[in-house]
């Protein structure tokens, strides 16, 4: 329905891609510990069980946090803060382990790349409602947190498209992010997410902002350097490459329809977000990760760039539609703001679920293994 068996069929001849992390906390504590941890595992053990009960460890942080502050300014119990700190933790543990298991087991695979990645995309809408909670910032945070995520997210995949590496920065990467994150569980746990909204005076400015904003000018900062360098980095790749720059950056048409169409629906109706903000947000992660990992997909298989994929049109449709009502009022409107906002998220979830259940049939098919389980289990495990 996605994919043709044809272009499923060229995954075999994929090399692997390269990822390089420049972080200084990952190279010199996260990986030796991750390390540490691989070499007691049985080679049995799948390196995507660890990627999944990672992703399954965001999920229960947001859980969490939606429950007891649904509007994600409620003070949390040190309890669900610290929970969720561990969580984030044992994420950022399981994401590091699952390619040294895969090395160690002699088991690396195109699959396990693909679902590596396809898992980090899901992850962040869930984990900006979740940090913002932790910060008791409220949903417009979580909405800048998620920009923060997913520009920058796509960016490097664009950029791995032309190189066939991904590199990831010194100080910007996603551990960092990830260990900035676990801080502010742990300061939440021990004295309140109402700590975070202390005033702060920022020298030189003699600006007096709440804490949780400073959090976010700075998450914003990260956002654009690691976004510019990305942009330049895959511009000098397409250019050494031949390819015209106008066609290199109309790759960005799939997602820039999508989440413009999102933007507009959500100005279109602000009261609305506030009212539902966890089916704007988390729906159009699912659509993130759908366009995230059909970009890995044509990098992995070596197809030609689509841009523009069928399910951006319920996103388009909704802008259309608020708009209609925004300038003709009730008499046009075809259904009430939750209703929209349930039939966007209901479609991208069953979508996205369609989707990774054919991508997994092909991958597993043409690569003869299976998701969850190393197929012949390499007895001489490497060192790490």
């Amino acid at each position: 329905m996605y994919y043709t068996q044809d272009e499923y069929r060229r995954v075999t001849q994929y090399k692997g891609g390269v990822t390089t992390d420049n972080s200084i906390m990952y190279k010199f504590v996260v990986s030796p510990a991750c390390a540490k941890i691989v070499s007691h595992m049985p080679s049995w053990f799948a390196p995507n069980v660890l990627t999944f009960i990672g992703l399954l460890c965001n999920i229960a942080a947001y859980i969490l946090v939606s429950v007891h502050s649904p509007d994600l300014r409620t003070e949390l119990p040190g309890w669900v803060s610290a929970t969720c700190g561990l969580l984030i933790f044992s994420y950022m543990m399981l994401d590091n382990c699952d390619g040294k298991q895969a090395f160690r087991t002699g088991s690396s695979s195109p699959l396990g790349e693909l679902f590596d990645h396809g898992c980090d995309s899901l992850t962040i809408g869930m984990g900006a409602i979740t940090t913002a909670g932790i910060l008791g910032a409220g949903p417009w945070h979580a909405l800048a947190y998620v920009a923060s995520g997913y520009i920058p997210f796509y960016l490097a995949h664009w950029e791995e498209y032309w190189n066939h590496s991904l590199v990831l920065g010194s100080w910007n990467g996603p551990t960092e992010a990830e260990c900035a994150a676990i801080s502010f569980y742990l300061v939440s746990a021990v004295f309140g997410t109402s700590i975070w909204q202390t005033p702060v005076t920022v020298p030189v400015l003699e600006v007096t902002v709440p804490a949780n904003y400073l959090v976010l000018s700075f998450c914003l900062f990260a956002t654009a350097f690691t976004a510019v360098n990305s942009l330049w980095s895959g511009t000098r790749l397409a250019a050494s490459k031949g390819v015209n720059l106008g066609d290199a950056y109309a790759y960005f048409a799939p997602f820039v329809l999508a989440y413009s169409s999102a933007a507009a629906w959500l100005y279109l109706d602000l009261g609305a977000f506030e009212r539902h903000y966890h089916l704007f947000l988390v729906g159009t992660s699912f659509l993130f990760g759908y366009l995230t990992i059909n970009t890995i997909i044509q990098r992995m298989c070596g197809l030609s760039y689509t841009y523009f994929y069928v399910p951006v049109i319920p996103v388009f449709l909704a802008a259309v539609h608020g708009y209609l009502v925004s300038l003709y009022g009730a008499q046009v409107q075809l259904a009430k703001p939750q209703v929209v906002y349930s039939l966007i998220y209901s479609f991208y979830l069953a979508n996205l679920l369609l989707y990774v259940k054919e991508v997994i049939a092909g991958f597993t098919r043409h690569l003869n293994i299976r998701v969850f389980h190393i197929k012949y289990p390499n007895k001489a495990t490497k060192v790490l």
